[in-house]
């Protein structure tokens, strides 16, 4: 699934269970961000408890923080 902003994030997961047995990580691509919007954001996430990870300028969340994050990064649910 792929979600484009205008803001430029994309969401991308892909829909199932891994091999593992659980539902694949949630990956948004951010390149369009300046560092101090990928710096905010990443205060926000940490304040609300949200375990993530960065790699280079994607930002990659569990399945289960999908919709509080689609929520941050599409305040008007345009990500769908």
């Amino acid at each position: 699934m792929t979600d484009d902003d205008a803001n430029g994030a994309d969401a991308n997961g892909a829909d199932g269970p891994t091999p593992e047995g659980r539902l694949a990580d949630v990956a948004y691509d951010t390149d369009g961000w300046t560092n101090r919007q990928r710096a905010k954001f990443t205060e926000t996430l940490l304040d609300a408890g949200v375990s993530h990870e960065w790699s280079g300028t994607e930002l990659v969340v569990r399945p289960q923080h999908e919709a509080f994050v689609d929520g941050l990064i599409y305040p008007e649910g345009d990500g769908d």
